[in-house]
């Protein structure tokens, strides 16, 4: 961890000691932790008072308690807890998913358990002049872009599927779209990683879209010319839609509510806008005409 970054992490790595040291000022700086609090962990006062979660969350959809709390039965680490109350139906399908994991482990979900899946319990470091309590629930959210970045690889890429049934054919496959993946995710984060507002779906289009291009180039000897010119389509292009009923996370970052108005409902005879053009990644580029025909992929680089 860096000084003064921020951990973003799930359940599954969350640690006690690992948390309490980056508490623990060194060099005149502190790391900071941003998690989703485990079931069963105990929570303490500063007078070393057990607390008691079911006591504390709030009942109003959409309210928050923010506490000042101790972590841990050993540890003790000063933390922030805050708690949201969810709608019922997200309550709902998490107490599902619940129910789902337990019986393929062969067991029940506890009582506490499905009671406490109506409530977003978090745990934070960061001190409130650095991250209110909006905020943290919207930087919250930005560890999504870590499950999109490989739904795009699986999705997209393919990775995960292949048409044959020997295992020496799937390894190649395998390997063959992963550094397809690895050359995607270069040209990406040369051309847009830095800026906010780009579609990592759309500028991924752009480069699956000029595979062929690039094949061509690595023979002629022109690489540098043909990754420029991709590079400026991003930047021409790629933008991240705003949406009004559900903000991208741009938008959230940059103040827009978490849900936004009411939907307005759209004619039956209308189209959407990602129907009415078969390549919104960007314009203004030599090939962006493709004939109807099945576009190259970004496989056909191997």
């Amino acid at each position: 961890m860096p000084a003064d970054g921020l951990y973003l992490g799930d359940q599954a790595f969350f640690e006690q000691g690992r948390l309490r040291q980056w508490h623990q000022r060194q060099d005149g700086h502190r790391r900071y932790y941003l998690t989703r609090l485990p079931m069963g962990t105990a929570l303490y006062t500063r007078s070393g008072h057990r607390l008691v979660l079911r006591g504390l969350v709030p009942q109003q959809e959409g309210a928050c308690v923010e506490l000042g709390v101790l972590l841990g039965q050993r540890a003790r680490v000063p933390t922030r807890l805050i708690m949201q109350r969810v709608p019922e139906e997200v309550a709902e399908q998490r107490r599902q998913r619940l129910r789902a994991e337990a019986r393929d482990h062969g067991r029940e979900p506890s009582e506490e358990a499905l009671y406490l899946a109506g409530w977003l319990i978090v745990v934070t470091n960061v001190p409130r002049r650095l991250l209110s309590l909006a905020e943290t629930l919207v930087v919250l959210t930005v560890r999504w872009q870590i499950e999109l970045l490989f739904r795009l690889w699986k999705e997209d890429g393919q990775i995960d599927a292949w048409r044959s049934s020997k295992g020496w054919r799937i390894l190649c496959e395998l390997y063959a779209k992963l550094a397809a993946m690895v050359i995607q995710h270069w040209l990406i984060e040369v051309g847009c990683w830095h800026d906010a507002q780009r579609s990592l779906v759309k500028a991924a289009q752009v480069v699956r879209r000029e595979a062929g291009q690039l094949m061509v180039a690595i023979r002629e000897g022109r690489m540098e010319h043909v990754v420029r010119q991709i590079i400026r389509c991003m930047r021409s292009g790629c933008r991240i839609e705003k949406r009004r009923q559900f903000p991208s996370t741009v938008q959230r970052l940059e103040g827009a509510p978490m849900l936004g108005g009411k939907r307005t409902p759209r004619p039956k005879n209308s189209r959407r806008r990602d129907q009415c053009r078969r390549w919104p990644a960007g314009k203004g580029w030599a090939t962006s005409k493709p004939s109807g025909k099945a576009t190259t992929r970004l496989s056909s680089l191997t």
